[in-house]
């Protein structure tokens, strides 16, 4: 949970997704599957699974995904 989180709606985690080439690509099986979308702007909530070939691929799949929405959502 993060408050800034509020001020980004579904629709920009949408634009987010694209733009970083977040989207669960399921030939590849890898990507980002993002949930609790509804409580993304009233409560600064998401959820994120990050898929990837192992472990550790997929944990740093998640940092930089949390990463990029703290930017995305500290921009003015």
């Amino acid at each position: 949970m993060n408050p800034q989180y509020r001020r980004l709606t579904p629709e920009d985690l949408v634009e987010v997704t694209d733009r970083y080439d977040l989207h669960f690509d399921a030939e590849r099986n890898r990507g980002v599957v993002f949930n609790l979308i509804g409580a993304l702007s009233e409560f600064g909530k998401i959820g994120i699974v990050a898929i990837d070939r192992d472990r550790e691929s997929a944990l740093e799949m998640f940092r930089s995904t949390v990463q990029v929405l703290d930017e995305e959502a500290a921009r003015d």
